[in-house]
């Protein structure tokens, strides 16, 4: 399980929190997820409330944990110290107190039902204050508690009822962005499109990606959705690559395509709720990411593996509904692919809600063909796939990514297991990281902190981790359904996984029969095949060939389920 029932546990969270260990106040709990209980643990002698105009860190938590809750927009405070006024979000929980897992109990559940009958029993629970369908799925509804113990008793009292698929509390989480600043000045070098030995690597260790855009630089209705922080749109090399809704007159306030979102001319901000997509708590890592998947070829910088393309920014929330509710939007929107590079605390349980749109919008984006949803795996050298609470990366219908250095290896602090498919370009320690946009001025990562970063402000060379590897990836899948847009989910994956490098082969041990390493993946992406074979494959009848090459994608194998 999650957390420990023995006394021991309580010993364990203690050390965890430090100064304020856990009282009576304590409560040990369970809530249910993807079929199983799951268990949690209350901290009752602390509320969340939102962020005054001058707030305090909160002492009482490690650093990790502290930034995770100043993520969310929360203080934590002692209950007596509630001041008039101040909102009150919910009760701190923890997931897994020795691994940092901790989020927020809020006053909501999400609940799942078959037909509206089903709901009678929710309005009849204690402490239940109103019921609301979603607007971005049919059959899903917020229900809203008095407390947030109400909520989480009133979510299990519906687990199982008739006609409840599922119910479980609409947690406030804090994410994790996978990015890993490199450790040395860099040089403005992009290695990870062609590596000649230029910076000392080895030669041929990057994607191939001129041979890929011989076919291809992709076309602008090849759209990649970035779930991310904030974004800078107007930064210089990004100008022509962020998507426009062409059906949505701007600032009149108006929902004018019908699509549940007013003014979302460029994109959707779910955390705060409104098409602002150039406001975020992390826009120097949006910017970062967007760049490596499209910066433009333009003369004034970087250029992005598929640099006409068009990126599709969505500001990522905190809440599973909200979470959920950014795929649907994605998918809805026409993203053929949509790059993840962040994950949730390791030890965080998935929702069903989040693993539910996730599945649906893999399954049936892009008109029923797929979307290709890409997820970043830990910078931890760890087999992310195992145990109670595998990453997200571990959900079997995404593509889970890892990093390959320029020395033709998996990066040492890259996470691993059965459920990684791929590797793609990122820094190992004390090696060159990667080149990018970054915000103007010096607002961004390249801000001084990094002697011997470039010049230019307005890029970086210090940015890397699987946060860096997994848009490199979505840019090449970008490249691929731009040549063969009839290909599916499926056979898209199969295709990299079948093209490519079989990098490291002693140290990764490769299968001889699936080609596959718990350590390597498949290998590491390589644009310019890929990209080659999705255009052959073109050629073919998938009615006839389907049990050739899309025999072999890894959706075949179960991703360490649940």
């Amino acid at each position: 399980m999650l957390f420990s029932r023995a006394a021991g546990a309580l010993a364990v969270c203690a050390l965890v929190l430090g100064a304020s260990p856990l009282r009576a106040a304590g409560v040990e709990a369970s809530f249910h997820a993807l079929g199983r209980e799951r268990t949690l643990l209350v901290d009752k002698d602390h509320v969340a409330v939102r962020h005054a105009a001058a707030r305090a860190r909160p002492a009482f938590l490690r650093d990790a944990e502290a930034q995770a809750f100043a993520q969310l927009g929360v203080d934590l405070v002692e209950r007596p110290t509630l001041r008039a006024g101040e909102i009150v979000v919910g009760y701190p929980v923890w997931f897994d107190a020795a691994r940092g897992a901790v989020g927020i109990l809020t006053s909501e559940i999400v609940v799942r039902c078959d037909a509206p009958a089903a709901l009678k029993p929710v309005r009849a629970l204690a402490g239940f204050a109103a019921l609301q369908e979603t607007v971005f799925k049919k059959g899903l509804y917020l229900a809203r508690f008095t407390s947030p113990m109400a909520a989480l008793a009133g979510a299990n009292a519906l687990t199982g009822a008739p006609g409840i698929a599922y119910a479980h509390p609409n947690f406030l989480l804090p994410k994790v962005f996978r990015q890993s600043p490199a450790a040395e000045p860099l040089f403005a070098k992009q290695w990870h499109m062609e590596n000649t030995g230029q910076l000392g690597g080895a030669p041929g260790a990057d994607i191939h990606v001129k041979g890929a855009w011989e076919l291809t630089t992709g076309a602008p209705e090849t759209i990649v959705a970035v779930l991310d922080g904030g974004f800078e749109l107007t930064h210089p090399d990004l100008d022509g690559l962020w998507f426009h809704n062409a059906k949505e007159i701007p600032g009149n306030g108006a929902d004018d395509d019908g699509n549940g979102y007013a003014d979302d001319v460029t994109g959707w901000n779910f955390w705060s709720k409104s098409a602002d997509t150039a406001t975020g708590v992390l826009d120097d890592h949006g910017t970062a990411v967007s760049g490596l998947v499209g910066a433009r070829r333009n003369g004034k910088g970087m250029t992005g593996v598929c640099p006409d393309c068009t990126v599709l920014p969505v500001v990522a929330a905190w809440q599973a509904a909200e979470d959920a509710e950014a795929f649907y939007y994605a998918g809805k929107m026409g993203a053929a692919v949509i790059s993840n590079s962040w994950g949730y605390p390791v030890g965080t349980p998935e929702t069903d809600v989040l693993v539910e749109a996730i599945d649906t919008v893999a399954k049936t984006g892009r008109g029923g063909k797929g979307t290709v949803i890409l997820f970043a795996m830990n910078n931890l050298d760890q087999d992310d796939c195992a145990g109670p609470n595998p990453d997200i990366s571990a959900l079997a219908s995404v593509v889970a990514v890892s990093a390959a250095s320029d020395q033709d290896k998996k990066v040492g602090m890259a996470a691993w297991g059965d459920c990684m498919e791929i590797l793609s370009p990122s820094f190992e320690t004390d090696r060159p990281g990667i080149a990018t946009t970054d915000l103007t001025g010096k607002r961004g990562y390249n801000n001084g902190r990094y002697p011997g970063d470039l010049a230019d402000l307005d890029y970086t060379t210090g940015f890397g981790g699987t946060s860096a590897a997994t848009p490199i990836a979505a840019g090449v899948f970008a490249l691929m359904l731009t040549v063969n847009a009839e290909l599916t989910r499926d056979e898209a994956l199969a295709i990299v996984e079948a093209t490519a490098d079989k990098i490291a082969p002693e140290d990764a041990r490769y299968d001889p029969q699936t080609g596959f390493s718990r350590k390597y993946g498949y290998g590491r992406i390589n644009a310019e095949r890929a990209v080659r074979a999705a255009a052959a494959f073109k050629k073919y009848s998938r009615r006839e060939h389907h049990g050739g090459l899309a025999g072999t994608s890894r959706m075949d194998r179960a991703k360490s389920m649940r």
